[in-house]
């Protein structure tokens, strides 16, 4: 995916300059990378909000219980004031030459400390509400055991307000075991400020307070909304403005791919690998280029978040997500080197984290009771891009998806695609404006060399 949860400290540190400035200029670079796999294709771009468009925010946090006299007097007891800052902090790499061996080698060198104050641009308009009622409340008195220890704090909302009217939740996170008291604090501190959830961590362990999820509702051009539950601790995409552009893009594309149809409707399938909770799944389930949605993903929070926002979205009998790693279905389930794909082996919708044991999952067949046929995949790895296994097997599908946040990554993986595929469109999508990072969306179809039996 786009950003992990220990994100690159740039994605922080903005770019002062005009953001359509950053914009040409990073897509620029991204273009230059990938000219040669785009085949001569000139890629869109689709910019972002300036400001307060990230709906996650994290701070390094300090807590100080300073003590203060009011007067001088002699038998005057010190009264103790509690402060709590937030900051960003950036380790400057530098350069060093070895002098043994001659060669330039990167050193982290002091590191710059940023304080955050409530008016942090790139927050949205909930997690900005939320670090005002985070600041008023967290020096309380009850609230000393949650200061205690205290390293770090996210905050988790939506395009929507902070709760009543949107979710939120935040999580603290310590350097030491939380003390005792911490969950009566945590839970005041939820009564108080009305957030969705609570959520304490340290090494070894988490306590949660309340819901451990924000359900984040996107809506589309054509009057279509979606509801997403995003889990504290992984991944959602922090940009849900232009979340929803791309899935817009994605089920414009694919509705125009011109994939043979009956009368009646669509004929063929979608296999959507590295599917997270379902951003992309459920728009295109529903998007009328397909009859249904089979979605793979590892991670199984993750499935456990997408089939609960299948089940949100009514969409049980045109969805079906499976846990496995991509390569491991690749080769042991996807045998079948036609379009038309037999399932004969099980696999767990969501078998705990242990990958060696698995619930029964019936993958044979659609809710129509008939084999998937897949003429479409959509992929959307990890920086690292697709593994070799991946690559043989995506091959075989007249239409391919890919969605990337790495362009060297891209670059390579197109390359290989490119004996039997030919780049139809690409769009750049500005994730994290004023940063260097930009999402790249490419859409390929089969060439003349490609068959349906190609591997």
């Amino acid at each position: 995916m786009a950003e992990k949860e220990d994100e690159d400290d740039e994605i922080w540190f903005v770019d002062s300059r005009p953001m359509e400035e950053v914009l040409k200029e990073k897509a620029a670079n991204a273009h230059s990378i990938l000219e040669d796999a785009l085949q001569g294709v000139k890629p869109g771009i689709y910019p972002s909000p300036t400001e307060r468009w990230r709906q996650r925010c994290r701070f390094y946090a300090e807590s100080f219980e300073r003590k203060s006299l009011q007067s001088h007097e002699p038998n005057e007891t010190a009264e103790t004031r509690a402060e709590v800052k937030l900051f960003l902090r950036r380790k400057r790499k530098m350069l060093d030459v070895s002098p043994e061996t001659n060669e330039t080698e990167s050193r982290h060198a002091n590191q710059q400390t940023y304080y955050i104050d409530n008016n942090f641009p790139i927050a949205s308009a909930s997690v900005s509400k939320a670090m005002k009622i985070f600041r008023s409340l967290i020096t309380a008195d009850w609230a000393y055991p949650l200061r205690v220890a205290m390293s770090a704090v996210n905050f988790h909302g939506t395009m929507a307000d902070v709760p009543p009217e949107g979710d939120m939740v935040m999580s603290l996170f310590y350097h030491e075991p939380m003390t005792e008291g911490w969950r009566e604090a945590a839970e005041k501190f939820k009564a108080t400020s009305g957030f969705t959830g609570i959520v304490g961590r340290a090494k070894g362990s988490r306590i949660v307070c309340g819901r451990d999820y924000v359900i984040e509702t996107l809506a589309f051009s054509n009057g279509d909304q979606f509801k997403y539950a995003q889990l504290e601790g992984h991944f959602s995409n922090p940009n849900s403005h232009i979340a929803a552009a791309t899935v817009e893009w994605l089920c414009n594309k694919c509705k125009s791919l011109g994939m043979s149809q009956s009368p009646t409707g669509p004929e063929s399938d979608l296999l959507e690998m590295y599917c997270g909770n379902g951003n992309h799944t459920m728009a295109l389930a529903k998007c009328g280029a397909f009859r249904q949605v089979l979605g793979v993903e590892i991670n199984s929070k993750l499935v456990e978040m997408a089939q609960l926002n299948i089940a949100m979205n009514d969409l049980k009998d045109v969805c079906k997500i499976i846990r496995a790693p991509s390569a491991k279905f690749v080769s042991k389930i996807l045998h079948n080197g036609s379009r038309r794909q037999r399932y004969n082996g099980k696999w767990g919708v969501n078998d705990g984290g242990n990958s060696d044991k698995v619930e029964e999952a019936d993958v044979t067949h659609n809710a129509f009771g008939e084999d998937y046929v897949f003429h479409t995949v959509l992929v959307d790895p990890p920086r690292a891009g697709l593994d070799e296994r991946t690559i043989r097997h995506i091959k075989r599908y007249q239409n391919i998806l890919y969605i990337s946040c790495n362009p060297y990554a891209l670059g390579r993986d197109l390359k290989l695609l490119s004996p039997t595929h030919r780049v139809l469109e690409c769009t750049f999508f500005d994730h994290f404006p004023r940063t260097p990072h930009l999402e790249t969306a490419v859409v390929l179809t089969g060439n003349d060399s490609w068959t349906p039996q190609h591997k």
